[in-house]
């Protein structure tokens, strides 16, 4: 007849095999896969739990078959040190449940953070919120300073400006140029929620420099509106053996 410590032994050692198999080979791999960690912080998570599964299957054996009651006091203890140490681990997971299920933030959503912090929601994970920012930059934001803080998610019609400034070797036809840049602005229409206004901020012989107000339904659109402008216009400086610069808060985006 088997020894029921040898049974409680093997049960014991079939499960954490099977739990560090799929902790390992799902949710790490997954992670690294989707780029939520790193392939080196995959690999160091793995030697981490490699380690951790060794150590808890050797003296889990070992108790289980000099004392069962040990055992159950093992698995309690290293419950209790897991949900310690892993604490924020836990809340994080928790709060991207949350953010997703309640759609308080979205993919594809613009937000503006309390702390001035501002981009596309372009990923959710388990443990940030990335956001592209408005010059190229990836931002990320741990899930617990997400769901802490006060979100903004700006209104349907979104205002965006662009300054765009116009340079030619000779007097400049202001005149003749508006008619020239309404019909470049009426390709960008579509991505409009209200019609685009237009006036002037400055202008001088050679140059005038333009104010363009946007209403649109979402600023990812305006990166879109900003090359539009640039590659239309550029046959309208060459006509005046000109320059042209487009820029959105103070940024030159582009210049010819």
């Amino acid at each position: 007849m088997i020894n029921e410590n040898v049974v409680i032994a093997v049960a014991y050692a079939t499960f954490l095999t099977l739990f560090y198999i799929i902790i390992k080979n799902r949710y790490i791999e997954t992670m690294v896969k989707k780029q939520i960690i790193t392939t080196a912080g995959g690999k160091e998570l793995k030697m981490v739990m490699e380690t951790a599964y060794i150590v808890l299957l050797v003296i889990g054996v070992f108790i289980a078959l000099v004392d069962i009651r040990a055992l159950i006091y093992l698995i309690l203890t290293a419950l209790a040190v897991i949900a310690i140490t892993s604490h924020d681990v836990i809340k994080s997971i928790f709060l991207y449940y949350m953010i997703v299920l309640t759609k308080m933030i979205t993919q594809g959503d613009f937000v503006i953070m309390a702390r001035g912090i501002r981009g596309w929601v372009k990923k959710l994970t388990p443990f940030y919120v990335e956001l592209h920012g408005e010059h190229g930059e990836i931002i990320r934001i741990p899930n617990i300073l997400a769901a802490s803080e006060p979100v903004r998610v700006p209104s349907k019609a979104l205002p965006f400006t662009l300054l765009i400034r116009i340079h030619g070797q000779a007097e400049i036809n202001e005149k003749e140029l508006r008619e020239k840049l309404d019909e470049v602005i009426a390709f960008t229409k579509r991505f409009c929620v209200t019609s685009p206004h237009v006036k002037i901020r400055s202008v001088g012989t050679n140059f005038v420099e333009y104010e363009v107000i946007y209403g649109l339904s979402n600023y990812e659109a305006s990166n879109r509106i900003i090359e539009i402008l640039y590659s239309k216009l550029k046959d309208v400086v060459k006509e005046i053996n000109g320059q042209i610069e487009i820029r959105r808060e103070h940024t030159i985006m582009s210049k010819l």
